[in-house]
């Protein structure tokens, strides 16, 4: 499997803040107007009530979660949150959200898609000192230079109050805290219909490019696309019969090794297609 390069942000991006829904909201609205003269900094510290570092971090949020680019324009994605959704209420945002900063090829800080599939099952009890050393040995076996002791736990506690905490990515019911100042790891729900088809869509670009079949057994690796989702390979083969139905994809299953055929044209389709109808989360 090969992917593309892409901009991604770094390790210890988050100022030692989780990811703050409130917060990208007030970022996504200063930068929807801003004419992109003099400091981004400058420009939110005026436009926004959000203290320095959050001035700081926010915008990096933006950038891995999806809804900001490289020159922190609003994506398309980042339009319909902005649109539709401004404060990453639903479902179907949180979802998208957690796909970029998880995609192996950005444009989430690198270690993200690691915890998420390596360390962040469904059934475990994870603590931040275990997820912290998990993040140091994710950082060598990637060739990244490894924060001193303060920031490896500061990364770890971020991550796990990214999805823990109610102005984060909470919707997704993956983490809970426990009264010990633990995490238990749930068994989410699979996302709604059409995040799966953008996701695939997306997840397909990166890494298999125009091809128009691919092994099924692609998608259910360890670190493949069924796994950002924590989906087995039974959710995961119901959901495909799901997108095969909606002619996303076909399936081909007489004989192994099974492929997962392309149908779609352009992954914007999805988009719009998800955030079609408000309030409504099938997708």
């Amino acid at each position: 499997m090969t992917s593309t390069s892409q901009f991604r942000v770094g390790t210890v991006f988050h100022e030692t803040f989780p990811l703050s829904r409130p917060s990208i909201e007030a970022v996504l609205r200063a930068l929807s107007s801003w004419h992109r003269q003099g400091s981004l900094f400058e420009y939110l510290h005026e436009t926004t009530t959000l203290g320095t570092r959050y001035c700081k971090a926010m915008p990096h949020y933006g950038q891995a979660s999806g809804l900001l680019d490289k020159k922190y324009a609003l994506t398309a994605f980042g339009k319909q949150v902005l649109a539709n959704d401004p404060f990453q209420s639903r479902p179907v945002t949180q979802w998208l959200m957690h796909y970029h900063l998880s995609a192996p090829h950005g444009p989430g800080p690198l270690f993200w898609h690691a915890l998420v599939t390596r360390t962040m099952r469904p059934g475990r009890i994870l603590r931040s000192s275990e997820v912290a050393q998990q993040l140091a040995d994710i950082l060598r076996e990637t060739g990244q230079k490894e924060p001193k002791p303060r920031a490896l736990q500061s990364t770890a506690t971020v991550f796990l109050g990214s999805y823990a905490r109610s102005d984060g990515l909470s919707a997704l019911r993956v983490l809970q805290e426990r009264e010990d100042g633990s995490y238990e790891v749930l068994y989410p729900e699979p996302p709604p219909l059409w995040v799966l088809a953008y996701t695939l869509a997306d997840f397909w670009k990166h890494h298999w490019g125009e091809q128009l079949t691919v092994n099924l057994s692609e998608l259910s690796k360890p670190s493949g696309w069924a796994s950002i989702f924590w989906m087995d390979a039974g959710t995961m083969g119901q959901q495909l019969q799901q997108l095969k139905q909606e002619g996303v994809i076909d399936l081909y299953r007489v004989a192994p090794p099974y492929q997962v055929v392309r149908l779609w044209g352009e992954q914007h389709d999805f988009l719009e297609r998800a955030y079609a109808g408000a309030g409504s989360e099938l997708g």
